[in-house]
């Protein structure tokens, strides 16, 4: 994906193009099918770094998961949440960096129903990282606080 020309700034023409090119790569992928032909293709894409960021460096709240179901809801009774997952394409020409620093990013909220999964799992992964491939931008995904230990409102 090319960078706007000159810089741009978001709501710009060059900003909007950039984000219909984005948007265009990631419903390609999705019509086009994943690995295998199927949803559960839990692979990672090759050319992106993922990095776990712990609560002490992001600032997210961090909890601890204690559903009384571990096997219902994918995750021991006690275990610790509240870590995030950044997802950084290699650099290349094509990258939405300028002097070496991110000018864009993406926030990914991954699926679950608000109950299941965290952002290492591998499901996460292989969605983050396949949005940074084909956006040429840091993706990062939260691991929020799920039902239900956590009502909507809290």
């Amino acid at each position: 994906m090319a960078q706007p020309a000159g810089g741009g700034q978001p709501g710009d023409d060059a900003w909007a193009a950039l984000e219909t090119q984005c948007l265009r790569a990631i419903r390609a992928w999705k019509d086009g099918g994943y690995a295998g032909r199927h949803l559960n293709d839990i692979t990672g894409v090759e050319g992106v770094r993922v990095r776990e960021l712990l609560p002490e460096e992001t600032g997210f709240a961090a909890w601890v998961r204690n559903t009384g179901n571990a096997a219902a809801y994918h995750d021991a009774d006690g275990a610790p949440r509240g870590t995030a997952t950044l997802a950084e394409p290699r650099l290349r020409k094509h990258t939405l960096q300028r002097r070496g620093n991110w000018i864009a990013a993406i926030l990914y909220l991954h699926g679950g129903g608000y109950r299941k999964y965290k952002p290492k799992d591998s499901y996460c992964i292989a969605i983050s990282t396949r949005i940074a491939a084909a956006c040429g931008a840091p993706t990062l995904a939260v691991d929020y606080r799920l039902a239900p230990e956590f009502a909507a409102s809290s």
